[in-house]
């Protein structure tokens, strides 16, 4: 049967149009985050310093789990500094319940511990989540399996960081101790930040660029406050019995 007038134009120009281009900020994200590239249908670029904290905030373990899809703004790979920082910014603080919950579970196998786990859980529901909004929510058992397999391997790649950090962290900051408590926390710091910069790069079969260790140096403050948080809600329950998550609610009703 002959193609309709229609059919034949159809074809013919989506077969010139240009293939749509991915994320720009797909490697900006997976440097940082270990996440999936965000919705490629995406509508509005990051126009500001406010736009970028609320793209960072979408793109984060909470914020994918609290909007039920992914993000729906992207940020150019040209994006001044100011941006960057700003998305980051947003993304660890939509990363915080999942890094103190992963925090106060790890904990119980002491400090590296504590790191695997506020690592390996934001990044385990963010690649989850990003994988089920692909995927149709799981439609089919393949479909299921992809999701676990996403959470799999995200949370593995977190782990993984956590240990580093710490590890590099807990072998070196002693060294320092001789040379006063300033120098101890910055070498102990810088260490850390070497080490999450490094083997982040390296589980991407990359070199690290300086961007790298500014992304990594926000993330890694971020991940110390999860897991100083993680332990006191530990301690908190060891000395009173009050379960982390209800010391979490009494915190915020207070």
């Amino acid at each position: 049967m002959a193609q309709s007038k229609a059919a034949f134009l159809q074809e013919r120009f989506a077969s010139d149009a240009p293939a749509p281009s991915a994320d720009p900020n797909a490697a900006f994200l997976q440097s940082t985050f270990g996440e999936p590239t965000p919705n490629p249908a995406a509508q509005r670029t990051v126009q500001d310093v406010g736009d970028a904290i609320l793209y960072g905030l979408k793109a984060s373990s909470a914020g994918l789990a609290y909007e039920g899809k992914a993000p729906d703004m992207q940020m150019s790979e040209s994006a001044p500094l100011s941006q960057r920082i700003g998305a980051m910014v947003g993304g660890v603080v939509g990363d915080l319940p999942a890094m103190v919950a992963g925090g106060v579970v790890g904990s119980a196998a002491g400090p590296m511990g504590a790191a695997a786990g506020a690592f390996a859980a934001p990044m385990a529901l963010r690649d989850a989540l990003m994988e089920a909004y692909s995927n149709g929510h799981a439609a089919s058992p393949s479909g299921a399996w992809d999701i676990a397999k996403a959470a799999l391997i995200g949370g593995t790649k977190g782990a993984i960081l956590g240990v580093a950090t710490a590890g590099a962290g807990k072998y070196v900051a002693p060294l320092l101790k001789p040379f006063g408590k300033a120098a101890e926390v910055a070498g102990g710091f810088a260490t850390e930040l070497t080490a999450l910069t490094t083997t982040s790069a390296a589980l991407e079969q990359r070199m690290p660029t300086a961007q790298d260790f500014l992304d990594n140096g926000i993330l890694l403050a971020g991940m110390k406050g999860a897991v100083g948080a993680a332990k006191g809600l530990r301690q908190i329950y060891a000395d009173t019995g009050i379960k982390p998550d209800e010391a979490a609610a009494r915190a915020l009703q207070d």
